[in-house]
């Protein structure tokens, strides 16, 4: 997001929380430091990826786990980095594990002050949990268990899951 004033909105809530920076196709965004368990690269080559268009797999220790390629999702253009992948795998659980690919990690900060998003303004609704300040401009926390339930539901009304 570009640079600008506080967002008009209302404040949501007031608790510091861990928020891993990255950066999907050229834009940063937020993850929940707390869903976040494991961190790793990968090839366009490895055999165990799969990505059609933007949903696929990785396979991690003999257990395939669903990736999203959140920069073609979001239809943002790529980074290239040499056949070269960050895979970030998330659980809102414990038990069930997700990933999602970025382009790259800028690093965590903690966020006390989150703020409500006009709706008005977005382009995928219900994908984002707030607004956040950082380093003078505000960025979408990513709310990626809506967004694995919304691809995983547009697929299967597709016929490909």
């Amino acid at each position: 997001m570009k640079k600008s004033s506080a967002p008009k909105s209302t404040k949501t809530q007031e608790r510091t929380t861990d928020i891993l920076i990255c950066e999907i196709g050229k834009e940063l965004f937020g993850i929940e430091a707390s869903l976040v368990k494991i961190v790793t690269e990968f090839s366009e080559l490895d055999p165990g990826v799969i990505i059609e268009p933007y949903i696929g797999s990785i396979a991690l220790s003999d257990t395939k786990i669903p990736l999203i390629n959140l920069a073609q999702f979001f239809q943002l253009n790529s980074t290239d980095h040499q056949n070269k992948h960050t895979a970030v795998i998330v659980s809102f659980n414990d038990k069930d594990f997700y990933s999602v690919v970025i382009s790259n990690i800028i690093g965590i900060t903690q966020v006390k002050v989150f703020h409500k998003i006009p709706e008005q303004g977005l382009l995928y609704k219900n994908v984002y949990k707030s607004l956040f300040s950082y380093q003078e401009t505000f960025l979408l926390l990513l709310d990626l268990q809506t967004l694995f339930d919304k691809i995983v539901e547009q697929e299967q009304l597709k016929g490909h899951l």
